[in-house]
């Protein structure tokens, strides 16, 4: 039953769903991730909480009964008041009671799977590797082969998302010890599911979808996942911070914050795009991290791409300047991923952030504001990806067709694919320097 009434939709990022059913748009709210051990990931347990007043418009809607049960002060706020009689409020409470209870107990379920799923997985590549990094602890200390006394006075501001991947991104480099500030902007749902896309009514085609962005989850909190939240990052990190909406990317509160950060370099990754005028008015070098080896693999979804075209080993990195062509700055550090049998692909891009933040953080203090290395223009425009460009329908490749298994497939010579040839400024760069301060302590010994 909906009420006589609209409300704004529940400002809940990352739980408000929206489906399409006939003419209508009908509001979902995202109690709970339920573990499923036949398909051996969660699935979103959801409720329908209204509907749109407007298809093409997301934030206002009429709600129904749940609404009132799940966002009891909003409905307050509204001056929503109806009387709700007995039975029903017997049956409400017994169903609150159920689905908290049942939430509990797949949560306990889910959390002793994840780690032994976690635990698994650590053994494994301790077997494969001399160094494994799956660890989320022995990732948070590579940062200390850095130079602890920097002798210029680089101060590094850092523009990223909000994911796992961009949160352990920002960490590490606040741990480098040049970092004055963070900014954090809100992206997308981290696990969108099969709703999210228009593949509603092939059943297999839904499930790859929802086990694709299942597994993507899963890796990253196996390999980041002791990156703190944005919302304890302040405290954890010490560092100032701020967690702003794409709307506000660009707006004269990032630029005072940034600008009061005395950013003399501004890191970018995995945020939308800067304008011209935010960058002339920091006053800053810019640089962008960009997730994929330009100019081959530029725009969106880079690291999804190259296992996609059976070139697992052209995953990479990408550090360039910041210019109004997107991802098509002289290129000044990449980083190819290291092929490691029994990886996936969630597994090969999250190797692929891990071995750039690490060498990124390494050379970070070296850096002279003052002087810094040019990047070396591109050749050619490359291939552009756009988020439009990827369907469902890609997934049946790397599922159905590989298994998830197209690195092993390289390995063991089945499938054949280019090397690539990497640019590196940066430890040109950081040698010099090295070579230099060398000089100056033998100088001061004798």
């Amino acid at each position: 039953m909906f009420l006589q009434t609209i409300v704004p939709v529940p400002d809940v990022p990352s739980r408000i769903v929206f489906l399409k059913r006939k003419d209508e748009i009908y509001v979902y709210f995202q109690i709970s991730r339920d573990y499923d051990p036949k398909k051996g990931y969660t699935v979103p347990k959801r409720v329908s909480i209204g509907k749109l007043v407007d298809s093409n418009d997301r934030t206002r809607m009429s709600p129904n009964l749940n609404f009132i049960s799940y966002f009891p002060q909003e409905a307050q706020d509204a001056g929503i008041t109806i009387q709700v009689t007995a039975k029903a409020k017997t049956q409400a409470k017994t169903e609150a009671e159920t689905e908290t209870k049942a939430k509990a107990e797949t949560e306990t379920k889910a959390k002793a799977e994840t780690k032994d799923e976690a635990e698994a997985e650590a053994q494994t590549q301790a077997k494969a590797q001399s160094k494994p990094q799956t660890n989320a602890s022995a990732q948070t200390k590579f940062v200390s082969t850095a130079r602890s006394n920097s002798m210029s006075d680089i101060k590094v501001v850092v523009i990223t998302g909000d994911h796992p991947r961009h949160r352990f991104f920002a960490q590490q480099l606040v741990a480098s010890g040049v970092v004055s500030g963070v900014v954090f902007e809100q992206r997308d749902n981290f696990v969108p599911t099969a709703a999210d896309f228009d593949c509603l009514g092939d059943s297999h085609l839904e499930d790859l979808v929802n086990r694709h962005f299942a597994l993507r989850e899963l890796a990253e909190t196996s390999f980041f996942g002791g990156a703190p939240m944005v919302t304890d990052f302040r405290a954890v990190c010490k560092v100032p911070c701020i967690h702003i909406p794409l709307d506000k990317l660009n707006s004269e509160e990032t630029i005072n914050f940034v600008r009061g950060c005395g950013a003399n370099l501004v890191l970018s990754y995995g945020c939308h795009k800067l304008t011209d005028e935010f960058m002339q008015k920091v006053g800053a070098t810019f640089w962008n991290t960009h997730g994929g080896l330009s100019p081959d693999y530029r725009g969106t979804i880079t690291h999804f791409w190259p296992s996609y075209f059976l070139e697992p080993q052209m995953t990479g990195m990408t550090l360039h300047e910041t210019t109004a062509n997107l991802d098509g700055g002289g290129i000044i550090m990449q980083t190819a991923y290291e092929m490691t049998r029994g990886d996936t692909l969630h597994h090969v891009a999250c190797r692929t952030v891990i071995s750039y933040v690490k060498k990124l953080c390494e050379f970070l203090p070296y850096l002279d504001h003052e002087h810094l290395p040019q990047g070396v223009q591109q050749k050619g425009s490359g291939k552009l990806f756009l988020n439009s460009q990827w369907r469902p329908e890609h997934l049946r490749l790397i599922y159905d067709f590989y298994g998830d298994h197209i690195v092993d497939q390289v390995l063991d010579g089945y499938i054949q694919g280019r090397t690539p040839t990497l640019i590196d400024e940066l430890t040109t760069y950081v040698e010099k320097k090295r070579k230099q301060e060398q000089q100056q302590q033998t100088k001061k010994r004798k």
